[in-house]
């Protein structure tokens, strides 16, 4: 039986990535939380908490978890791109979840943020691993 082969390297990326994640989810959550203590309605907090995750994402995924891969302009562009549309999907996931858990789930916050993030942290490996980052400019 041949099963699924994945290569030393993919893996070492992808565990690369999911700690630059870890951290980028922390800073995310705090920041958002920090936000609803204060009194921000969900969508901003969860858009600001977001954003302050990206900037993080950019800077760990650029230079640890995709070993600093040249063309910074191109990169750039492509980063804000793809974070721009996960962006979207993120906050927009966390506002379905939350309309649909309703408002006396005691979860709900935190069931939202896991749903959001997971979907974001998907469509994003997806992007930097074969467009963003990609090894090779001219696959």
């Amino acid at each position: 039986m041949n099963g699924l082969k994945i290569s030393p390297e993919l893996l070492a990326q992808a565990v690369r990535f999911g700690v630059v994640g870890v951290g980028s989810t922390v800073v995310d959550f705090l920041v958002y939380c920090s936000l609803l203590f204060f009194g921000a309605p969900t969508a901003p907090g969860k858009l600001f908490g977001a954003i302050s995750g990206i900037f993080f994402s950019y800077l760990g995924n650029r230079f640890f978890a995709f070993k600093g891969a040249p063309n910074f302009k191109g990169q750039i562009f492509g980063f804000s791109a793809l974070y721009g549309f996960t962006l979207v999907a993120n906050v927009t996931v966390n506002e379905v979840v939350l309309s649909l858990l309703g408002e006396g789930f005691k979860l709900r916050i935190a069931i939202a943020f896991v749903a959001a993030t997971g979907v974001a942290a998907t469509l994003n490996f997806m992007g930097l691993k074969f467009f963003v980052f990609k090894a090779n400019p001219s696959d």
